[in-house]
This record gives structure tokens, sequence and C-alpha cells, in this order.
């Protein structure tokens, strides 16, 4: 009975172990970075001697591991002596483990199996600089051999996958790279990565890279409307975003969007994206003053009941990296009002431009009641300055017909992360991303009931967190 009791402990204490390994940040490959290597096209792999381990014969084990999984992940290995990429092997922790006996805790059965840490570190070719990082633990109840030979080679064949697709790559993917603070980049997660974000403390967005080609992103919350002025758009794949001007009200938002990668960016060609949200902004009516939507002079008004206005958001967008440190793009969102769900306001035009004078009748302009607001079109342009590891420096802008109807971005972004474990976590998959920003906008000088008002800037501030599980 005590027998069959430890037994059916130890399977569910694995069941559970390979549960929690299906997540992003538990596993056997506790942390895996390689930087693109499509600059490194035409070299193979050499393998070199292992660290970490003294006996020849463990030596030759975890060497000829690495070799045969690298080769089995479709890796070509180097001749000797010819130019290559090298992949150095190194033991970091070997612990042998008893077999459990009569004498043997339950809990000490359950910890005293063999256990193994492996990092395999990728280098180019005279450079002493690490360009890539697998590290691999696992445990086996055999013998510490045989985890040897196989805990190498299947380090060899997760590394392999990580290598295929590097090659393809010129830019090195980083955490928060698929979008700026407002705008999106052409890169997207990927496939397996998860993103938790939160803008605004009011929005809420969660993104999964699904293919090497296709993202998924929700947002739903509370979205920040100017009271006067301002214009709200999606498309970004991240969600909704509102401009700031004097002052802000709030409505509820919820963004379903997939982002497509046209083209992976090359040595003379950016990236492209392109994506659609289906953006629906809710609650209570805008108002009987109404408010402008998508620029001046569309309003929406209504009565005191609830309401909803249903956009299509598509989005065109570029970027190229010029080294390292800095990238430039742009791009295009269209934002139509050719609604499939209900929308529960009247649309209103009016010819005065302003959404007072429009829907609540003063200021002597006409009105024209319309079934949908006329389609937008938001050209942005981006540009993003990486200054250390942790710190970028991001601008935008969104250029219009006039200068009042343009705005900028401004922001700083912190992304942190660790390059150590925690017991079963890896907390180098964990990263985390802070958005500071700056929302700019002009604004013309005004007469509004004898109160002359001169031309001036107003700012509104924008603070956005996020979790990157890679």
């Amino acid at each position: 009975m005590s027998t069959a009791l430890q037994r059916i402990g130890r399977t569910v204490v694995g069941v559970a172990i390979a549960w929690m390994s299906n997540g992003c940040a538990f596993g056997h490959v506790r942390a895996h970075e390689v930087d693109a290597l499509g600059c490194y096209q035409g070299l193979a792999v050499r393998v070199a001697a292992p660290l970490g381990v003294n006996d020849a014969a463990e030596s030759a084990q975890v060497l000829g591991g690495v070799e045969q999984g690298l080769a089995s992940g479709g890796t070509t290995l180097a001749p000797p002596e010819a130019p290559a990429l090298i992949v150095q092997p190194r033991v970091t922790l070997l612990h042998r483990g008893t077999a459990p006996s009569s004498s043997t805790s339950y809990v000490a059965s359950l910890f005293g199996d063999d256990r193994m840490t492996l990092e395999l570190w990728l280098y180019a070719p005279g450079n002493h600089d690490p360009i890539g990082r697998l590290v691999w633990t696992g445990r086996a109840g055999v013998s510490g051999d045989g985890l040897m030979a196989s805990g190498s080679a299947a380090a060899g064949r997760a590394f392999a996958d990580d290598l295929r697709v590097r090659r393809r790559q010129l830019i090195t993917r980083r955490a928060a790279d698929e979008r700026f603070v407002l705008t999106p980049s052409a890169q997207l997660l990927e496939p397996g990565e998860v993103v938790v974000s939160d803008d605004e403390v009011l929005l809420v967005h969660a993104g999964v890279g699904l293919l090497r080609w296709l993202q998924l992103d929700v947002t739903a919350g509370a979205l920040p409307i100017p009271a006067a002025g301002g214009v709200p758009f999606a498309g970004r794949g991240e969600g909704a975003g509102g401009v700031a001007a004097a002052g802000a009200i709030v409505l509820g938002a919820l963004d379903v969007g997939l982002k497509l990668r046209l083209h992976e960016e090359s040595e003379h060609a950016p990236g492209v994206s392109f994506s659609y949200d289906m953006l629906d902004l809710f609650g209570a009516a805008f108002g009987g003053a109404g408010m402008v939507i998508l620029g001046n002079g569309v309003v929406a008004a209504g009565g005191g009941g609830g309401a909803n206005l249903q956009f299509n958001v598509f989005t065109l967008a570029t970027n190229k990296h010029f080294g390292e440190r800095f990238q430039m793009g742009g791009g295009l969102t269209v934002v139509d009002n050719h609604h499939f769900l209900p929308q529960g306001e009247a649309i209103v035009l009016g010819e005065g431009g302003a959404a007072g004078s429009s829907a609540g009748g003063e200021g002597g302009s006409a009105a024209l009641a319309i079934d949908r607001m006329p389609t937008k079109y938001v050209p942005f342009v981006n540009a993003e300055v990486t200054t250390w590891k942790w710190l970028r420096v991001i601008q935008e802008a969104f250029p219009g017909s006039s200068l009042a109807d343009s705005m900028g971005v401004t922001g700083l972004r912190f992304v942190m992360g660790s390059d150590r474990g925690w017991g079963p976590f890896s907390l180098t998959k964990v990263k985390m991303k802070l958005d500071l920003a700056i929302i700019e906008t002009y604004h013309e000088a005004s007469e509004d009931n004898g109160m002359k008002r001169a031309a001036h800037l107003s700012y509104l501030p924008w603070i956005g967190l996020g979790f990157y599980f890679m």
C-alpha cells in the first residue's frame, strides 16, 4: 500500500510539473536567447569541448549528445578547421541521486533523482562576446550517464530550432519591439510569446504570437477621449489610444485585432506588417452636446440611453533599422465606420466644425444627419534610439492638414529582466516594460464667450506597464 501511494504521489507531482512546463517560464529549456544570424549565412556550427566536466567519458557524452541534437534539428556541423559558429557547452550542475529504497523517505525520493543543468553558448568566429545561449535543466531516475547523453541531445535539438529561425532574421528580436507608444512597428510577437499590459491604468491589453507571421491582440477597458479636438484610434495590434486636448472624458472600449507580417526586414528592404482591428466604443450616451470623433466637425449626438460606435481599423506599418541602436518607420491607419455591430447613436455632421455648435444647435451652423462617419486616414511616423540595453527613447508624430490637426508623442521606454532563474521559474523569460510618455497637441488662438485664448501647447501624460513572457 505504501509503495502504491508513493507511485501515485510521484505521478501526481510529475503531471503537475509537466503541466507547468507548458508555460512560457517553465520547462526543461529555462532560457534561450539568440541574436539574429542572417549576417552569418553559410557558416556551419562546431561544438567545442565541454566545460564543467573533468571526466573524459562524461565530456565525450556531452559533446556527442549536443552534436547529435544539433544534427537531428537540421544544423550543419562544420568540418575541422573550417570557419564556423562555435557552440560551447558548459555543465553547471550535475547531481547524482540514489535509487529509492524502503528506508528512503517519500519526500526525499521525489527530489533524489539525477539532475543536470547544461548551458549552450554561441560565439561568432573571432568574437569573445556570446551571440546566443540556451539553458537546459532536467532530471532522470536512471543514472547520471544516461541523463548526460539524453539531456545533451535534447538541449542540442532545442538550440537547433533557435538557430534555424534566427538564420532567417537580420534584426534581433527584443521584448516590446512589436510597438512603439501609440503606433505599431513591423515586428510581431514570437510564436508562443505572451504580453499583458496596462495603459493609463484604464486600458488592459493581452497579445500572443500565434505563428511567425500572425499575432492576436485583445484590448478592453476604459478609453480616455479628449473633450475637444481629438482622434480615437486603434489598429496598432495593441489596442486603442486617445489624444488629449482640453480635458478628457472616458468611454468603454473593446478592441480585437490580428496583425500579419507581410515582409521580414532584410539588409536592403524594411519590414512590413498589416493589421485589422474591430474597435467598439460604448458607454452611456455621448451627451447632448456631442463629442468630436475622428476629427473636427463630426460628432455623435444622442439621448440618454446607452450607446456604441463600431469601427473597422486597418493599419499598414513599415520599419527599417540602421545599425543596432536606431530604427525609424511610419505607416497609415484607416478608420472606417461601416459597422456590422448595431450602433446606438445618431451621427451628425456640422458645417461649423465644432462639436458644441454642431450638436447643440448653437453658433448658427447647419447640421446634417448621416448614416456613418466619414472614413478617416491617420498617417504616422516613428523613430526609436536605444541608448542602453534597458532604455529606449521614442518619438512619434501624427501629421495633419494643419498644426492644430497634428500631434506628437515623446517617450522613454524601460525594458528590464533578470538573467537568473528562481527554482523552477526562469526569470530570463519574463521581461517588464515601463513606458513614460507625453502626448503633445497644439491649440490655435480662439475666442469663447468674449474670452480670448492664445495659441498654446497642451500635454497629456501617458504611462504604460507590461510584462512579456517569452
